[in-house]
């Protein structure tokens, strides 16, 4: 429990993001708040629904605001709202939106009511500023693998996370096991196939070299750092997030039009035929679902994953 108790009917002031909100009666909503002092708090707005509710737009996801709360027994209720960070910004394309609210529901997942958090609330007031600046392609899988690492679970990059050997040569690495927490040299291989690129950009995500992360332009190598982080966060809610999952989707679509390289091989891969210049099939990327990304496919050829070659 929080150490910082109010009383019921006592009114206390905080500032929060708006998490999600649903409906309450004909006029009024529930909102799930992510406060700075207080942790996540629900709380009724009474009145948001009508036109000329005295909230406005101030009450909705991903809404960086001043709120003065009256704590009540079950919920608290919403007594002013005044805007910090507007909407504006992130709703100005389909992809800051599409980002903004990704971040905003892994939030609501990882925050627990009652419970402070100020370092998970102040992230992602950050990563909401970062979007509504500039979105890139990264935004979501940094803020992920950033607060993977916040809660103790950064996952190991160096070296193989089995046998310890360094990336290289007999043991380069070349898997991701989520069950293992990190990459896997050739010799102890699991998990699903990961790139030296994706590798790289993990690297300077989790080492203190974000900036340099975020301004690398969409590739094969972001998409598949996007879908390794947003597999390893749901790996450990131990459930699917339902925003990301569309955006993940349009990455993966994009991706499908890029030109990539075979993970083991050198040779260009032709998106047409999804197949490096030896024939053997590494993705077939307008046939597979989002839930198995990353899986490498068997060759028509010689009948031998290519990440076994």
């Amino acid at each position: 429990m929080s150490s910082l108790a109010v009383a019921n009917g006592e009114l206390y002031r905080d500032r929060a993001v708006i998490l999600r909100t649903y409906k309450l009666r004909e006029s009024d909503r529930i909102v799930v708040l992510l406060t700075q002092r207080f942790g996540k708090v629900r709380a009724v707005a009474k009145g948001v629904r009508r036109t000329n509710s005295k909230f406005g737009s101030r009450l909705e996801p991903m809404s960086h605001v001043e709120v003065l709360l009256r704590k009540g027994r079950d919920l608290d209720l919403v007594s002013q709202a005044e805007s910090v960070d507007g909407l504006t910004p992130m709703l100005s394309s389909l992809d800051r939106a599409a980002q903004g609210m990704a971040v905003v529901e892994a939030a609501d997942q990882l925050s627990l009511e009652g419970e402070p958090d100020e370092r998970l609330y102040a992230m992602l007031v950050g990563v909401l500023r970062t979007i509504g600046e500039s979105p890139s392609p990264l935004n979501v899988a940094a803020f992920f693998w950033k607060v993977l690492a916040m809660s103790g679970l950064s996952p190991v990059l160096d070296g193989c996370v089995r046998c310890g050997e360094a990336d290289g040569g007999e043991t380069a690495l070349v898997a991701f096991d989520f069950n293992e927490g990190g990459a896997l040299c050739r010799r102890c291989r699991s998990g699903i196939s990961i790139s030296p690129a994706a590798l790289d950009i993990m690297r300077d995500i989790l080492g203190g070299r974000l900036r340099q992360a975020l301004a690398l332009e969409e590739s094969a190598a972001t998409s598949e750092v996007t879908a390794l982080a947003t597999r390893a966060l749901e790996h450990h809610i131990e459930r699917r997030l339902r925003t990301v999952s569309v955006s993940l989707r349009t990455s993966l679509s994009r991706w499908a039009m890029m030109s990539v390289a075979c993970q083991v091989c050198p040779q260009p891969i032709s998106t047409k035929l999804s197949t490096c210049v030896s024939g053997v099939v590494l993705f077939t990327l307008r046939q597979r679902s989002t839930a198995d990304f990353g899986r490498p496919t068997t060759t028509a050829r010689s009948g031998r994953c290519c990440c076994e070659m």
